[in-house]
């Protein structure tokens, strides 16, 4: 189960971008969670259920928030630049990969 778990967080953290010890704190309490599994230890039945239901939570937020970035990135307009706005060519290239997997355009050619 806790190899299961661990695998599962790793795919949370690298899908949200969130820290171990951030995550550990906000998911059961324990800022030392993550690094604990990676050690080999396990956890209880309960906690693996707390960090289940954080993980599920959190990625239905985030997928709606990329979703909202991805339609006012991938719009002409203030919304547009709003969300450009302050952000280098990296950045920006990145809001455009994540608005074209959302809204399934092939990506553009930032100019």
């Amino acid at each position: 189960m806790s190899s299961h778990l661990l695998s599962n967080i790793q795919d949370f953290l690298q899908r949200t971008g969130m820290g171990k010890s951030y995550f550990g704190k906000a998911a059961c309490g324990n800022s030392e969670l993550v690094s604990r599994l990676e050690r080999g230890r396990t956890v209880t039945l309960a906690t693996a259920e707390r960090v289940n239901a954080f993980m599920a939570t959190r990625l239905s937020m985030h997928v709606v928030k990329s979703a909202q970035v991805a339609r006012a990135v991938m719009g002409a307009g203030a919304g547009r630049e709003d969300c450009m706005a302050g952000c280098d060519r990296d950045a920006q290239e990145t809001l455009l990969q994540t608005a074209c997997q959302f809204t399934g355009n092939e990506r553009e050619v930032l100019p």
